[in-house]
């Protein structure tokens, strides 16, 4: 496909734009740490309650990707958060004592 000089001039903001916003991290509000266990239950219900409100949701469930290393997704998730949350559940108490990574968090 080809482009007139015109069309190319009227279509440059927009690529300029569309370029921009793809350097962005993906911003969110919050960071919401859960226990695995609660993924389906506790988590996925205060995630669907904030993100209702307006409030953008950073959520393994929908923001690790098949086959993505769970860690490095974790650590990204956090540096473009705002703020971090820990849903605390007797789930996640009874994990904390077994897994390391709540100690990095």
């Amino acid at each position: 496909m080809t482009y007139t000089l015109a069309e190319t001039k009227a279509l440059e903001p927009i690529r300029n734009s569309v370029e921009k916003r793809a350097l962005l991290p993906d911003l969110r509000d919050i960071f919401l740490c859960h226990a695995w266990d609660d993924r389906k239950g506790a988590a996925k219900e205060l995630h669907d309650l904030l993100e209702s409100l307006g409030v953008s949701v950073w959520f393994s469930e929908n923001d690790v990707g098949l086959g993505k290393p769970l860690l490095r997704a974790i650590d990204r998730g956090l540096a473009n958060s705002r703020i971090g949350i820990v849903l605390v559940t007797p789930a996640l108490l009874l994990r904390l004592p077994a897994e390391g990574i709540a100690d990095r968090e």
